[in-house]
Formats: structure tokens, C-alpha cells, sequence
């Protein structure tokens, strides 16, 4: 192989020193952006799974406050039921006791009034 094919030898890996120094250069770089692609694919998954969670939990607070309607809404019809119950009641004279006014005085009825014979 002679003097010339030697000192080719020599110099290939010479040749190679500027690419592995910029690979090694640039090594961090690469180690980094893979590192945040991985932290963003996963950011991205745990932002989906917040969002799931924020909607779940706006659902059922949409249902609790629609519970809550109905309640209140039974409520007031029940109230209305007992109101219309002892108008009913009081106009029949089934009431315990019931009081007129009169431009004479006062009179009672249901059970009371039966009780002192008026």
C-alpha cells in the first residue's frame, strides 16, 4: 500500500471529526426535543382528560340544579295542594274551627261552632 494509500487511511477519520462533532454538538438538542414532544403528547392527553373532567362535572351540576327545580317546583304545588285542601275544608265547615266576621260579631263554625251550638 505505499506512503499515499497510508496517509489516506489516516486521514478518513479526520475527515469525519467536523459531522461528529456537530452530531455530538447537537445531541442535546435532539434529546430535548424529543423530551418535549413526549411532555406535550402527554400534556395533550392530560389536557383531554381535564376537559372530560370539567364536563362530566358540568353535567352534573346541570343535573343536580334540575333536581333542585323539580324539588322546589313539587314544593310549591304541594303548598298550593294544603292551601286549596283547607280553603275546601273551611268552606264546608269540616274545619277544627272557623271564624266569621259578621257586622253583628263573630261567629264560629266547624267543629268549634257545633261544639257551642252556633
Amino acid at each position: 500500500m505505499g506512503l499515499l494509500g497510508q496517509l489516506g487511511l489516516e486521514a478518513i477519520p479526520t475527515a469525519y471529526t467536523p459531522q461528529q462533532e456537530l452530531i455530538r454538538t447537537l445531541t442535546p438538542q435532539l434529546e430535548a426535543s424529543r423530551l418535549a414532544s413526549t411532555l406535550q403528547a402527554t400534556g395533550l392527553g392530560l389536557g383531554a382528560g381535564l376537559a372530560e373532567a370539567g364536563l362530566e362535572a358540568q353535567l352534573g351540576y346541570t343535573d343536580i340544579l334540575g333536581q333542585l327545580e323539580r324539588q322546589r317546583y313539587q314544593g310549591l304545588f304541594d303548598l298550593l295542594r294544603a292551601e286549596r285542601q283547607a280553603q275546601t275544608q273551611t268552606s264546608r265547615g269540616d274545619g277544627l274551627a272557623t271564624v266569621n266576621v259578621t257586622p253583628e260579631g263573630f261567629t264560629f263554625g266547624g267543629t268549634l261552632g257545633r261544639l257551642l251550638g252556633q
